[in-house]
Protein backbone atom coordinates (compact mmCIF):
# COMPACT_ATOMS: atom_id res chain seq x y z
CA UNK A 1 0.00 0.00 0.00
CA UNK A 2 0.91 3.44 -0.75
CA UNK A 3 1.82 6.29 2.24
CA UNK A 4 2.37 9.23 1.76
CA UNK A 5 3.31 12.14 3.73
CA UNK A 6 1.12 15.54 2.94
CA UNK A 7 2.48 18.91 3.69
CA UNK A 8 0.29 19.38 6.92
CA UNK A 9 2.35 16.33 8.19
CA UNK A 10 -0.12 13.94 7.93
CA UNK A 11 1.10 10.49 6.48
CA UNK A 12 -2.07 8.92 4.51
CA UNK A 13 -2.27 5.88 2.68
CA UNK A 14 -4.29 5.07 -1.03
CA UNK A 15 -6.42 2.59 -0.45
CA UNK A 16 -7.87 2.45 -4.04
CA UNK A 17 -7.51 4.82 -7.20
CA UNK A 18 -9.03 4.94 -10.10
CA UNK A 19 -8.53 6.48 -13.21
CA UNK A 20 -10.72 6.71 -16.70
CA UNK A 21 -11.13 9.32 -19.37
CA UNK A 22 -13.42 12.44 -18.71
CA UNK A 23 -15.42 12.03 -21.64
CA UNK A 24 -15.26 8.42 -22.47
CA UNK A 25 -18.62 7.72 -23.19
CA UNK A 26 -18.97 10.61 -25.54
CA UNK A 27 -20.15 9.19 -28.89
CA UNK A 28 -20.78 12.47 -30.47
CA UNK A 29 -21.03 15.97 -30.02
CA UNK A 30 -18.65 18.33 -27.95
CA UNK A 31 -18.65 19.25 -24.20
CA UNK A 32 -20.63 22.06 -22.70
CA UNK A 33 -21.27 23.22 -19.54
CA UNK A 34 -24.28 21.12 -18.71
CA UNK A 35 -22.82 18.18 -19.88
CA UNK A 36 -19.39 18.76 -17.84
CA UNK A 37 -21.51 19.52 -14.28
CA UNK A 38 -23.24 15.76 -15.41
CA UNK A 39 -19.68 13.81 -15.55
CA UNK A 40 -18.63 16.05 -11.95
CA UNK A 41 -21.65 15.11 -10.44
CA UNK A 42 -21.07 10.89 -11.36
CA UNK A 43 -17.40 11.68 -10.49
CA UNK A 44 -18.44 12.68 -6.97
CA UNK A 45 -21.36 9.68 -6.52
CA UNK A 46 -20.02 7.92 -3.36
CA UNK A 47 -21.69 4.57 -5.07
CA UNK A 48 -17.64 3.20 -6.06
CA UNK A 49 -16.35 3.37 -2.02
CA UNK A 50 -19.42 3.61 -0.40
CA UNK A 51 -20.43 6.74 1.64
CA UNK A 52 -17.37 8.58 2.18
CA UNK A 53 -16.48 12.23 2.11
CA UNK A 54 -15.64 13.62 -1.16
CA UNK A 55 -13.31 16.45 -1.88
CA UNK A 56 -13.37 18.20 -5.69
CA UNK A 57 -10.26 19.86 -6.39
CA UNK A 58 -11.83 22.04 -8.47
CA UNK A 59 -10.70 21.48 -12.42
CA UNK A 60 -9.27 24.25 -14.97
CA UNK A 61 -11.66 24.12 -17.24
CA UNK A 62 -10.88 25.08 -21.21
CA UNK A 63 -12.05 27.32 -22.07
CA UNK A 64 -10.93 28.42 -25.43
CA UNK A 65 -14.36 27.79 -27.10
CA UNK A 66 -16.95 29.54 -24.72
CA UNK A 67 -19.73 27.30 -25.81
CA UNK A 68 -17.93 23.60 -25.89
CA UNK A 69 -15.66 24.47 -22.82
CA UNK A 70 -13.75 21.24 -21.69
CA UNK A 71 -12.67 19.96 -18.59
CA UNK A 72 -8.93 18.46 -18.46
CA UNK A 73 -9.00 14.31 -20.17
CA UNK A 74 -8.15 12.33 -17.31
CA UNK A 75 -10.60 11.97 -14.22
CA UNK A 76 -8.68 10.23 -11.06
CA UNK A 77 -10.08 9.51 -8.02
CA UNK A 78 -7.83 8.41 -4.76
CA UNK A 79 -8.98 6.82 -1.09
CA UNK A 80 -7.00 8.13 1.08
CA UNK A 81 -7.09 7.14 4.78
CA UNK A 82 -5.06 7.78 7.73
CA UNK A 83 -4.63 5.90 11.23
CA UNK A 84 -4.47 9.20 13.36
CA UNK A 85 -7.89 10.69 13.92
CA UNK A 86 -9.04 14.00 13.78
CA UNK A 87 -11.15 13.94 17.14
CA UNK A 88 -9.71 11.28 19.29
CA UNK A 89 -12.71 9.57 20.52
CA UNK A 90 -11.80 7.98 16.82
CA UNK A 91 -9.26 5.07 15.26
CA UNK A 92 -8.44 6.82 11.48
CA UNK A 93 -9.95 9.40 9.58
CA UNK A 94 -10.17 9.53 5.64
CA UNK A 95 -11.13 11.15 2.61
CA UNK A 96 -11.97 10.37 -1.41
CA UNK A 97 -10.39 13.14 -3.46
CA UNK A 98 -11.60 13.85 -6.89
CA UNK A 99 -9.85 15.55 -9.55
CA UNK A 100 -9.24 15.76 -13.43
CA UNK A 101 -5.84 16.35 -14.89
CA UNK A 102 -3.63 15.79 -18.41
CA UNK A 103 -2.57 12.86 -19.12
CA UNK A 104 -0.54 10.98 -16.92
CA UNK A 105 -0.10 7.62 -18.05
CA UNK A 106 3.54 7.43 -18.31
CA UNK A 107 3.77 8.93 -14.74
CA UNK A 108 4.23 6.60 -11.32
CA UNK A 109 0.54 6.60 -9.77
CA UNK A 110 2.49 7.77 -6.61
CA UNK A 111 3.67 11.05 -8.07
CA UNK A 112 0.35 11.16 -9.81
CA UNK A 113 -1.51 11.29 -6.43
CA UNK A 114 1.40 13.47 -4.39
CA UNK A 115 0.93 16.30 -6.92
CA UNK A 116 -2.75 16.39 -6.12
CA UNK A 117 -3.52 16.23 -2.72
CA UNK A 118 0.45 16.98 -1.35
CA UNK A 119 -1.31 20.69 -0.39
CA UNK A 120 -4.75 19.31 1.15
CA UNK A 121 -5.67 20.42 4.56
CA UNK A 122 -6.65 16.76 6.11
CA UNK A 123 -8.08 18.30 9.22
CA UNK A 124 -10.60 20.36 7.67
CA UNK A 125 -11.38 18.00 4.55
CA UNK A 126 -11.49 13.86 6.08
CA UNK A 127 -13.78 12.53 8.00
CA UNK A 128 -13.15 10.53 11.15
CA UNK A 129 -14.26 6.59 11.14
CA UNK A 130 -13.95 3.63 13.54
CA UNK A 131 -12.80 0.07 12.39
Amino acid sequence: MLSITLDCGRQVWLDSFSYSRTYGGLLEGLPNEEMNARIIERALDKGEWGPRKTHLIPPKVDDRDPKHPGLPPALLRAWLWCSEPIDQTFMGSELVVVWFAEECLHVPIAEVVLRAVYGLPWDQLADDFNW
